[in-house]
Order: structure tokens, then sequence, then C-alpha cells
């Protein structure tokens, strides 16, 4: 448990005030509401920057997106913006998947003997995984089409080997790569977020449960429950 005043990760503090480099400190206008903002730092711009940064996602190409939290409906989000063709979504609970289908996913898919089944023939462009499960993540790229590229975002145990089908991803010129934080450009791309936000395509409003800082184990439990998707305390 974060003592009072540390920081989690260089980004979120359970303080009232803290220090942090000008670098790390983005200016936003004032009428944005500032309980919004914070998963701006970390799972949103991992979503979406891992779309619209990292993997650069072209109208009409096919994503596969693995847990809808967070990072991983921000990344729903941004493939709808990025106009993407399918927009599939992997999870194991209805209400995520449901939600996810609200803010632009196309189909769901289901992951059967290690192969993913309800995507598109030739496979999927993209897929990118917020879950952590190195199963799931062997059949995703086992979805990939030719040139296709899976995104590692989630947080993945130290020693962790993920089993790969070398002559797979040779043959098709596929690629695995890690992302951190959607490779972005924070200066730039938070206020790219926000007017996302402003013109109703990035509703982040939909993913956050706000509870009183009196509360804060609740929303721990919550969250590790799934009954929240993205928990913010507020003061």
């Amino acid at each position: 448990m974060l003592q009072m005043g540390e920081t989690a990760f260089g980004q979120s503090s359970f303080a009232t005030h803290c220090i942090a480099p000008a670098r790390n400190a983005i200016k936003v206008a004032d009428d944005v509401p500032i309980e919004l903002l914070g998963p701006f730092g970390c799972g949103f711009q991992t979503g979406a920057g891992t779309v619209l940064n990292a993997l650069q996602v072209q109208e009409g190409e096919d994503v596969l997106v693995m847990g809808a939290g967070p990072a991983g409906l921000a990344a729903v989000m941004a493939a709808k913006i990025a106009r993407a063709g399918t927009i599939a979504v992997l999870d194991r609970e209805p209400a995520r998947v449901a939600l996810a289908r609200e803010l632009g996913a196309t189909h769901e898919v289901v992951v059967n003997e290690r192969r993913v089944t309800g995507g598109p023939s030739a496979g999927f462009d993209y897929c990118i995984d917020t879950t952590g499960n190195l199963a799931l993540v062997s059949a995703a790229i086992g979805a990939l089409s030719n040139r296709g590229q899976c995104a590692l975002i989630a947080a993945y145990p130290p020693g962790a080997r993920l089993e790969v089908d070398a002559s797979f991803l040779m043959s098709g010129g596929r690629v695995v790569r890690g992302v951190v934080e959607g490779s972005f450009d924070q200066v730039g791309f938070i206020p790219r977020l926000i007017e996302y936000w402003r013109a109703g395509v990035f509703p982040v409003e939909k993913l956050i449960s706000f509870y009183p800082f009196e509360q804060i184990k609740q929303a721990i439990a919550d969250s590790e429950a799934g009954r929240a998707v993205k928990a913010v305390i507020r003061f």
C-alpha cells in the first residue's frame, strides 16, 4: 500500500499536492473536469496511444483487443477514432463486453483450445494484449494476418516466457512488440485525447466510478472484482 504522498508509477498520488518534474506536468484548460483527467496519465493514454501512435492503425484495418479494462476500452475507442474495420474484444465479464460494444467494438471473440474464434478469416492486422495472460497472447499471435503485429501492454510477471511459433512469425512477417505508455509524446498527446473527449468520441466518463477517499478500500475491492472499470478517488 502506498503511503500518503508517495506516487504510483510517477503518475498519481494519494495526496492533495505533489512535486513533479516539469515535463510530467501537462497544462490543460480550466473547463476540463479534473476528476476525469487522472486516468489519462496511465491507462487511457496507454490504450489509445498504442492504437494511434505505436501501431498507427489505419482505416479498414482489423484490431483485436484482449481485456476490456481501462487500457483495453481506451484502445477500442481509439480504434473507432482511427476508423478500423473489425474491432474485436475479448473479456470474461459480459458487462465489460457490452460496454466495449457501446464504445465501438464490432465483434466479440473467444479462445477455444488456444485458438481465437470470431475474428476475420484472414486474421487480425493488430492484436493488443492488456490481460497479462500469456496463453491468450499466444492464441492472439496465432490469429495475426501476414505482417500483423501484437502489442504487449499489460504488466507481465518478471521471468514469464511467451510460447511462439518462430516459423509462423517469420513466414508471415509478423511482429510481437512491447509498448510502454502508448509510445506517446505526452505534451501533445494528452491534449489531443482531451479534444477527442470534447468531441464525444472518447467518452471516458463511461469507464470511471468515483469514490470519496474514505471509501478507498471499497474502490480497490470493486476494481479487483471487476465491478469498477476505473476507480477514481476524490478528496
